[in-house]
């Protein structure tokens, strides 16, 4: 059966969210993939509110529904 998952690499400088399909032979394919500066210094609360609109855009542009979709965030530390 093929999913498609999102994955999300928050970093200090950028994040990173792709949606990457995976077929049944463990084959993957990059459906969607955006990145965008991470601007850490406008605070904890703005940097939550960027990775959280890039999920919805990716999934948005994936056709996944951001409510469902698996999602997996890999974080700096």
């Amino acid at each position: 059966m093929e999913r498609t998952l999102v994955g999300v690499d928050l970093g200090g400088t950028k994040i990173e969210g792709a949606a990457i399909r995976v077929d049944d032979a463990g084959d993957l394919e990059v459906v969607v993939r955006e990145r965008r500066p991470t601007l850490r210094d406008d605070g904890y609360e703005a940097v939550l509110d960027r990775v959280a609109a890039l999920v919805r855009d990716v999934c948005d542009a994936a056709s996944l529904s951001v409510a469902t979709a698996p999602i997996g965030v890999g974080t700096p530390g």
